[in-house]
């Protein structure tokens, strides 16, 4: 586009912005566009990336009270994942602003071996990290994780034990109400998982009843007391 305004290198953009005065409001965005355009592109790219850096550093710098995953059923943004957190504040006498939770899931496909081997690696991933406190999907999913940590050299199942994590009286009654799921290892029956199908916990996250889901603690998860709590919620109406 010719500069019908004059020569910015003689005039200076002072002079420029003066000639533009009277200009039609066309004409005025078209120049602010041609010599300005790049310059506020960056600068807006600039300011994206520090407000999203600083919001990053703010929301990890808060604890998460609870990081599971879901291979049972995809939950959306939505899903009610806040309620539990607030849930769980409650229970446990937290500031609900002081924590926010990690709870995700997608539906797993068990024919599909690629996205089997890319779900696989990114749990293992986050267990070796410890920073997954549970897993949960479908029986056949969650023995098969079992299964495989029976056939090392020595057992070394992925999942606790929850009659040791716990607490007693809690565990008597999932066990009393059938939610307990075993799994029959060499040395005797293991109970490594709770049954959360249809109950307050997969109707908050919008799951429905009919998709079976096993939650389980992983060995390297740090939020024991929050995922006793949460198992509390299943008795909430």
């Amino acid at each position: 586009m010719a500069n019908v305004y004059g020569d910015e290198k003689t005039y200076g953009a002072r002079a420029q912005w003066a000639k533009m005065k009277d200009a039609p409001m066309k004409d005025k965005i078209q120049y602010i566009i041609q010599y300005y355009g790049i310059a506020i592109v960056l600068s807006l790219i600039g300011i994206w990336m520090v407000v999203s850096l600083v919001r990053n550093i703010i929301y990890n710098s808060i604890p998460i009270i609870l990081a599971g995953e879901f291979y049972s059923y995809s939950i959306t943004a939505d899903g009610g994942d806040e309620e539990i957190k607030l849930k769980l504040c409650e229970k446990m006498g937290y500031e609900e602003k002081d924590y926010h939770i990690d709870l995700s899931g997608m539906a797993f496909a068990t024919d599909n071996p690629e996205q089997a081997m890319s779900q696989m690696q990114k749990i293992m991933a986050r267990m070796s990290a410890g920073d997954l406190d549970f897993l949960v999907g479908t029986n056949d999913f969650m023995n098969g994780y079992m299964y495989n940590g029976e056939n090392q050299d020595e057992p070394d199942y992925p999942f606790e034990d929850l009659s040791t994590l716990l607490p007693s009286d809690l565990f008597k009654k999932l066990d009393a109400d059938g939610r307990i799921v075993y799994y029959d290892a060499a040395a005797g029956q293991i109970p490594y998982g709770v049954d959360l199908t249809s109950s307050y916990i997969t109707r908050t996250l919008k799951i429905p009843d009919e998709v079976p889901n096993i939650a389980a603690f992983v060995v390297t998860g740090k939020n024991q007391e929050a995922f006793a709590a949460m198992l509390e919620l299943m008795y909430e109406n």
